[in-house]
């Protein structure tokens, strides 16, 4: 048994592949990630390609998400064990889930905020990072103070 199938997440196949981790959308429900949804809940998944490891894919683990079609549509991580099993952070191919991207994606958060309030102030409380409105599913990092 796979850990989708201990999770709960039983419809959703496991195969062995080579190269990075794939997730692969179902027929006919890939239109919202094309249109950058961040979420892929485990009914729109077909499969997961576990990549060169053929041992079950740890949560937090970079994956390739495909249409039916093999046609790329986002990078994302991956977590079997909650609900939303891919968060898509990155809708182009060329630009993976690296560490330029982590900071690059924060800085222009931060920037946004400067913007708006005195970061050096002791009493200026904000959120810094807004998850999916910072395209950054799931982060949420709140400021307050000094």
């Amino acid at each position: 048994m796979s850990e989708y199938e201990e999770s709960g997440h039983s419809s959703i196949r496991v195969v062995p592949s080579s190269g990075a981790p794939e997730v692969v959308i179902r027929s006919r429900r890939a239109q919202p990630f094309f249109g950058r949804h961040p979420w892929v809940f485990a009914g729109a998944v077909d499969q997961v390609r576990s990549g060169s490891d053929a041992a079950a894919i740890e949560p937090g683990t970079i994956v390739r998400v495909i249409s039916s079609e093999g046609k790329f549509i986002a990078w994302g991580l991956i977590n079997p064990n909650s609900r939303i099993v891919v968060r898509l952070y990155s809708w182009n191919e060329q630009q993976p889930l690296d560490a330029e991207f982590w900071r690059g994606q924060i800085r222009t958060a931060v920037k946004a905020r400067r913007a708006i309030f005195d970061l050096k102030s002791d009493a200026t409380g904000c959120r810094l990072v807004f998850s999916e409105s910072d395209i950054l599913s799931g982060l949420t990092v709140d400021f307050y103070g000094r």
